[in-house]
Parts: structure tokens; sequence; C-alpha cells
């Protein structure tokens, strides 16, 4: 199967926009190794499957094939280790490219639980997002998904009571999945039912505020180096730069980074700006979860002056291009397509618009200081 897909990367990387890829072995080979995923309705065509569930198997499997060593005297792709340490990311190409990692902080929020905060740790390659009351917003739903209340067993009170779980990022990877919990199972009717409320998704994702201390830390001092980069090569003085790598934030205490127990090749790929850009979409069209359709949505590649054209729809074997206020119809609430799936990476762009921020700063700077000499 991971043969497969590299098949079809390379015939889609070789291919022109006049010849068709057909992706017959992939799909093929992706239904053997998964029979889920090839069992037959009653009508005699392929059921309706889950796209989460497509997209979780195919990165499970390319993880439990696929490393990506840090070096070349790393061990070969069928050496894969357990993890060291229980929820810890490891060197895989699924945790490498998608791995998050959550700290979280249980406390028994019953009367008479005198016991002390627990802390776990957990890794995930997708952030799964309920969609709440009162939550309108994707960095809401996050911001919610990751504050919950749960029942656990208390050894101070000897039976189940309730907790609550808070919980922080100490892991960004290069590539964010984030999934829109729509399908949900309805007791009183017994079956599962789509959630179709709408929530709006930002064409850039700001997390710095949902961070853990250790990885807020790293994040402070990379926007810091940038910064100062972007002064030095603006021609400042040293006492300017010396300004700009340490105004942009106040000292840090020393803090536990559970980052510095991952491997290299994982913090190596680390986005240590904590924001990403959006570019692509996985949309279920439908108010059933039994049925419906999905259709995946691409944003095109900046052109030489860094301006997107528009977005690429993939509807079955149909192409169509975009534009990209059509991407703002995708926030659900009706029968039209909605989100279930979006896609962000860290970009090279979001550090030089960090950097862009600085020069201007630097340059308003400047004049500041010039208008203050005439005065003088």
């Amino acid at each position: 199967l991971v043969l497969a897909q590299r098949d079809v990367l390379a015939e889609l990387e070789r291919g022109s926009s006049v010849r068709e890829v057909m992706p017959m072995r992939f799909v093929s080979a992706f239904r053997q190794h998964f029979p889920r995923f090839a069992e037959q309705g009653e009508q005699g065509g392929y059921a309706q499957q889950d796209a989460e569930e497509c997209w979780s198997s195919l990165i499970s499997n390319m993880a439990s094939r696929v490393r990506l060593p840090d070096g070349p005297d790393s061990n070969s792709n069928l050496e894969l280790q357990p993890a060291a340490v229980e929820g810890m990311l490891q060197d895989n190409a699924g945790d490498v490219l998608f791995g998050l990692q959550i700290a979280s902080t249980f406390k028994c929020a019953e009367e008479g639980a005198e016991e002390a905060p627990t802390h776990t740790r957990e890794s995930m390659r997708r952030l799964a997002c309920h969609l709440k009351q009162g939550c309108a917003h994707l960095y809401n739903a996050i911001e919610l998904s990751l504050e919950e209340t749960v029942d656990k067993r208390s050894q101070t009170l000897g039976r189940e009571a309730q907790y609550t779980k808070s919980s922080k990022i100490s892991r960004l990877p290069p590539y964010l999945p984030v999934q829109f919990v729509r399908f949900a199972w309805r007791a009183d009717s017994q079956k599962r039912c789509k959630v179709l409320k709408e929530v709006s998704f930002p064409e850039q994702l700001d997390l710095r505020n949902l961070l853990a201390p250790g990885l807020t830390k790293r994040v402070n001092a990379h926007w810091r180096a940038l910064e100062a980069q972007a002064v030095r090569e603006a021609g400042a003085s040293a006492m300017e730069v010396e300004g700009a790598a340490s105004s942009s934030a106040p000292a840090e205490a020393e803090v536990f980074d559970p980052a510095d127990e991952l491997p290299a090749a994982v913090r190596a790929r680390d986005n240590l700006t904590g924001r990403y850009e959006l570019f692509a979409i996985v949309t279920h069209e439908g108010r059933t979860a039994e049925g419906g359709h999905y259709v995946a949505w691409v944003k095109e590649a900046d052109d030489e002056k860094g301006v997107s054209p528009g977005w690429l729809v993939f509807d079955d074997e149909t192409v169509a291009r975009v534009p990209a206020d059509k991407i703002k119809k995708l926030h659900g609430g009706g029968d039209y397509h909605m989100a279930y799936m979006c896609f962000y990476r860290a970009s090279p762009k979001i550090e030089e618009d960090i950097k862009e921020s600085a020069r201007r700063t630097s340059r308003l700077a400047d004049k500041l200081a010039e208008k203050t000499e005439v005065l003088k």
C-alpha cells in the first residue's frame, strides 16, 4: 500500500493538466489492506465510509512502514521501535509529519476528594473538535475540546468520580489535520446523526495561546530570532537588533519541556511559529451520516507574485477551479458542502510575515527617532 501511495503521488508530480491520473492500483491495494472499505451495499455498489477513518487508516499504515530518520546512520524503515515513553511520538512518517502531543492535568471536581492533580501526555495525528454549544469558530472549538469533564475512578473516594481535564499542546507538527466531529450517536433514535452546526474556520490559524509552557518558550524564542534577523537584514544597528531580540517577550523561567524527550527527527520538524495556513479541506454534502458525498478542496500554489489564484475542487473524476471566496460557504448550517476536515500547514510565508512586521516596526522606530532629533 505504501508503494502504491508513492507511485500515485509520483505520477501526479510527473503529470500535466491535460492528462488524468487513474489511481486504480492504489485504490485496489487500499481495499485489499483494509477490507472494510471494500464492503458493498444492497445495491451492489461500494458502501458509504467515513472520510476521517479513511485518512487515519492511510496515515497509520504509513507510520508502521516508513521512518523519517534524523541522519544517514539511523536505522532502516524495517527497524521501527516502540515508544520509549507511553504517549510519546516516534520518528515514523505519521508522527513526524502529523503528530501532536498533548499534556493534560486531571483534577477531581467532587467535594471531599483531597488528592493531588495527576498529569498525563498523549499523542494523536489529528485534532478532533467536538462542536459544543457556544462554539461558532474553529479556534473556539479547539479551545473547548481542550477543556472537558470526564469520569474516572478516584483512589481517594473509592468510586467513579468527575474530573476536570485541562489540556495544552506540547508539540505542533508541520501539518495539522483538524476534524469537525459532525457525526454523533443519538440515544433516542439509536442512530448516527449529522451535526449541521455552522462553524467558521480561518485562512490562518494561530494556536499560541493554547500551548504548554515549554512549547510557548520555544515559540517565543523562535519569534525573537526571526524578528532579530529581519532587523539585522534591514541594516539596523547592533543595539536595535538586540532590542528586537529581547523586546517581544519577557524573560521566562526554566520549565520542563516534554519535547526534550522526543526523537530528533520529530523536533527538527516542529512548527515553532505557532501559526498555520489552510491548504486543503474535505467536505461532506448531505444531512445524514449514512449517506451523502465527500469532496476535496485544495488551494492552488501561489504565483510568482505570491498571490493564490484560487482553489481546486476534486469531485470524483471532475476537477474544477473556484474562487477563494467560495471557501467561506463551507462553514455548514445547511444542505450544501460543509467542512468535515481542514488541513493546515506551517509555511515559510508565515515566517516572512513575522519578519515583515518586525521590519515595519523598525522603520517606524527610525522615523520616531528622526522626529525626536528634529524637535531637540
